[in-house]
C-alpha cells in the first residue's frame, strides 16, 4: 500500500506547516476542515514538545499487546479516519494548567486567592471580612479583661488619691501659713531702721575662735627638747602661773608639771592661750589693761573703753542693756571702717610682741634652739588673728565674752572644781572619765578659755547666758591637791 501521501500529511502536521488545498471524491473544498484539523494537530505538537520534560515518557503513545508502537493505518479509503484522535479542549487546558503554562500574572494572583479562601473555609472564616469580625471579637475580649482589671483594682487607686490629697490639701494650708507669717516678718524687718553691720552666724563665730586654739595646740608640739633645769621661772609671777595650773602653790609644783612630757604640752598650749586671752581677748573692759582694743590705734581704743565704762554705769532703767549694746556694736562698726589690715597690724604690732615674748620667755628654752626664732614668728601670726576676732565680737549685737577659769578666793574653798557647763576634759584614752566623776574632780591645768554668749542679733535675751564653746581642762582623777604625792 502506499502510505507516502498520509506519510507527508502526518510530517506536515508535527513541522506546522500548511496543508495544501485538497477535495473529496465528491468536489467538496476540504480547505476549512483541513485547517481546522491543522491547528489542532499544531497545537498538540506544540504544547507536547513544550512541556515534554527531559526523563518523562507521559506523553508518549502506548504500546501495544506485542510492545511496539501502533502505526497508523494507511488506508487509500480513508486516509484521514487514522489521523491521531483529537483531544477535548479542556483537556488541554488542563494540561497547560498542570504545567503551569500560559498562565499571566493576574491568572496567578486568582489561583492565590482561591487558594487563601479555601483555607479561610478550613479554618472557620468565609472570607476576609469573617477573619476581620473575629478580630475585633478578640480585642472585644481583651477590652473586656482590662476593664474588669481595672474595676478590681479601682476602690484601692481611688483610696490612696484620696489620702495624697488630703495630704496635699493640709501642705498648701501650711505653705499658705508659712508665707503670710513671712510676709509678715518682712514687713517688720521693712518698717526696722537697720544701722548695725552684717551680723555673724553663732557657727562661724564657734569656729573662728576654735581655729585659734588648735592653731595653737599644733604649734605648742615643737616644745618636747630642752630640759626642765633650763627654765626661768619667777616667784613673782606665781599668779600667773595659777590660773594655768591651779593647784600650784609653789614654784616646786610647775616643774613637776613640765618632766612629765604630756603634762608639758598641755601647759604649754594653756600659757599661750592664757596669754592671748589676757592681752587680746578679755572683752570685758575691767579685766582688760588700760581698757584696750588691740585692734584700734592707742587714741581710739582709749575713748571707746572710757565711753563705755561710763555708759555701763549708768541705771538699766535710763539707759536699757539693748541700747547700750546697740551703741558699743553701732561704734564698732564705725571704727572699723577707719582702719584696714595694715593698719590693724601696725596699732597691735607693739602689744603683740610683748604677749609673744611673754610666752617665749617662759617655754622658749623647751624648744630647739634652731627653731625658737621660727616659733615665734608663728606665734605671732596666731595673735594677729586673734585681734581680728577681737574685732568682730566687738561688732556683734550680742554680748560675745571670752573667760578663762579662775580658781575661787574664798577662804572656805580655794579650789577650782570641774564644771561640766562650762568645762570639756581634754585627755583622752585610759585618762577618760565619767561626767559624774569628773563633777567630783579637781582642774590641774586649764588648757583653753571658754566663749560665752548673751543676748542674740535682734537685741534681746541679755539676761540669758549660755556657753558656746567650754574650756578645755585637764583633769587626772585626783581628788586631792597634792601633785608630788
Amino acid at each position: 500500500m502506499d502510505t507516502e501521501p498520509l506519510n507527508r500529511i502526518v510530517n506536515s502536521r508535527e513541522a506546522g506547516l500548511a496543508i495544501p488545498k485538497k477535495r473529496d471524491e465528491t468536489g467538496v473544498n476540504l480547505e476549512h476542515s483541513d485547517s481546522r484539523q491543522t491547528d489542532n494537530a499544531k497545537s498538540v505538537g506544540i504544547n507536547a514538545a513544550a512541556a515534554k520534560p527531559p526523563a518523562d515518557t507521559r506523553l508518549q503513545r502506548k504500546p501495544t499487546n506485542h510492545g511496539e508502537e501502533q502505526a497508523p493505518s494507511t488506508s487509500r479509503g480513508a486516509p484521514f479516519e487514522q489521523k491521531p484522535p483529537k483531544r477535548p479542549a479542556q483537556n488541554q487546558s488542563g494540561l497547560r494548567s498542570i504545567l503551569g503554562f500560559g498562565k499571566t500574572a493576574s491568572s496567578l494572583n486568582a489561583v492565590g486567592a482561591d487558594t487563601h479562601r479555601k483555607t479561610a473555609r478550613k479554618e472557620g472564616y468565609s472570607d476576609d471580612s469573617a477573619r476581620a469580625e473575629m478580630d475585633v471579637r478578640t480585642y472585644q475580649r481583651e477590652r473586656d479583661a482590662e476593664r474588669q482589671r481595672h474595676e478590681q483594682l479601682r476602690p484601692e487607686y481611688c483610696q490612696d488619691v484620696e489620702k495624697l490629697q488630703t495630704e496635699l490639701q493640709y501642705e498648701r494650708k501650711e505653705l499658705e501659713r508659712v508665707a503670710r507669717s513671712a510676709h509678715h516678718l518682712q514687713t517688720i524687718l521693712d518698717n526696722k531702721q537697720f544701722f548695725l553691720g552684717p551680723q555673724a552666724p553663732d557657727e562661724d563665730i564657734r569656729t573662728r575662735f576654735s581655729s585659734i586654739f588648735t592653731s595653737i595646740k599644733t604649734w605648742s608640739t615643737y616644745f618636747m627638747y630642752g630640759p626642765v633645769e633650763d627654765l626661768d621661772i619667777g616667784d613673782n609671777i606665781l599668779d600667773k602661773y595659777q590660773r594655768v595650773l591651779p593647784l600650784c602653790t609653789q614654784i616646786s609644783h610647775v616643774k613637776t608639771v613640765i618632766a612629765a612630757k604630756k603634762q608639758r604640752r598641755l601647759l604649754v598650749r594653756g600659757w599661750a592661750a592664757f596669754i592671748a586671752y589676757k592681752r587680746i581677748l578679755a572683752t570685758n573692759t575691767s579685766s582688760k589693761r588700760n581698757g584696750t582694743d588691740l585692734w584700734l590705734d592707742k587714741n581710739s581704743a582709749q575713748s571707746f573703753s572710757l565711753l563705755e565704762q561710763k555708759l555701763s554705769l549708768r541705771d538699766q532703767a535710763q539707759l536699757p542693756v539693748r541700747m547700750l549694746n546697740d551703741w558699743r556694736a553701732w561704734t564698732a562698726e564705725l571704727l572699723s571702717k577707719t582702719i584696714d589690715d595694715q593698719m590693724l597690724r601696725a596699732s597691735s604690732q607693739t602689744a603683740i610682741m610683748d604677749s609673744v615674748h611673754e610666752v617665749m620667755g617662759f617655754v622658749g628654752h623647751l624648744a630647739q634652739p634652731s627653731k625658737a626664732q621660727e616659733l615665734a614668728t608663728g606665734l605671732c601670726d596666731i595673735y594677729v588673728e586673734a585681734v581680728r576676732f577681737a574685732q568682730l565680737l566687738r561688732q556683734q549685737r550680742a554680748i560675745w565674752s571670752v573667760h578663762f577659769p579662775k580658781r575661787p578666793t574664798t577662804p572656805i574653798n580655794s579650789e577650782l572644781m570641774f564644771d561640766p557647763g562650762r568645762m570639756r576634759n581634754e585627755l583622752n584614752g585610759d585618762d577618760i572619765l565619767d561626767e559624774e566623776t569628773l563633777k567630783q574632780q579637781l582642774v590641774e591645768i586649764t588648757v583653753t578659755p571658754a566663749l560665752l554668749k548673751s543676748g542674740n542679733a535682734d537685741g534681746e535675751h541679755y539676761d540669758k547666758e549660755f556657753t558656746a564653746v567650754p574650756a578645755g581642762v585637764a583633769v587626772y582623777g585626783r581628788r586631792d591637791s597634792n601633785l608630788d604625792s
